[in-house]
């Protein structure tokens, strides 16, 4: 794979420039949508990416308390989790084959969470955050989040747009689990390149937002809408 130089030069130089993303407390989260306030004890606090990859913690949570604490963490907004949760009995028993290593690849993991959504089967939930549950849940799948910012990262860096994004910049169902695998396996190389593990260099992709955004955010940002305004003059 011969990255986009430019781009991996910016890269290079902001891979450093991380901040670690604290949710918002899991169980008031929750409690919203989740009629047993009690049941959700076990996730009370606000976490961070190391605790949802801790196993010790993880271990002591069931598989909708998991779900809920990885989504509380992405900020997934309350009212589309209730649709979610109100439909458990579709998604839980993929959820429990994920964890309990039944579901042996990511590609895999992917298409069976696509094919719900397919459905209806699973309301509010886009590639943004079922790969959010892929990366989380068993790491032994190798599984990375494919949001916005890391699937533009990951166009930009190859000069390709092998991950679909729509105009606002959303990663879309149309996505297929061939096109997550060349994304994980892009991941997979570029960590290899600069010497980091896959999950860190993920992390190094999604960089942070808000008022002072990180050096490759705002890279990434100003690429994205170059690319908008060129498609905007060709329309016009």
């Amino acid at each position: 794979m011969t990255f986009n130089q430019d781009a991996l030069t910016v890269f290079l130089e902001a891979k450093e420039d991380t901040k670690r993303w604290e949710s918002i407390n899991a169980k008031q989260w929750a409690s919203y949508f989740w009629h047993d306030v009690n049941a959700l004890e076990p996730i009370d606090g606000r976490h961070t990416r190391d605790d949802l990859l801790n196993k010790d913690l993880t271990n002591q949570w069931s598989d909708e308390l998991y779900c809920m604490a990885i989504l509380a963490w992405g900020g997934k907004n309350r009212d589309h989790a209730k649709l979610l949760f109100d439909k458990k009995h579709h998604w839980l028993p993929i959820v429990q084959n994920i964890r309990k290593g039944k579901i042996t690849t990511r590609q895999e993991a992917y298409a069976e969470l696509k094919r719900l959504q397919s459905k209806g089967q699973l309301p509010g939930m886009g590639p943004a955050f079922y790969t959010k549950w892929i990366c989380f849940l068993n790491l032994s799948l190798m599984g990375y989040i494919m949001d916005q910012w890391t699937a533009k990262s990951v166009n930009i860096l190859t000069r390709e747009n092998q991950i679909k994004l729509s105009p606002n910049g959303i990663v879309p169902k149309s996505n297929r689990p061939e096109q997550y695998e060349w994304y994980c396996r892009i991941i997979e190389t570029l960590a290899d390149r600069i010497k980091r593990s896959p999950l860190d260099t993920e992390e190094a992709l999604f960089s942070y937002g808000g008022y002072q955004k990180g050096l490759w955010r705002i890279y990434v940002l100003q690429v994205w809408n170059k690319e908008l305004a060129k498609k905007s003059d060709l329309t016009n």
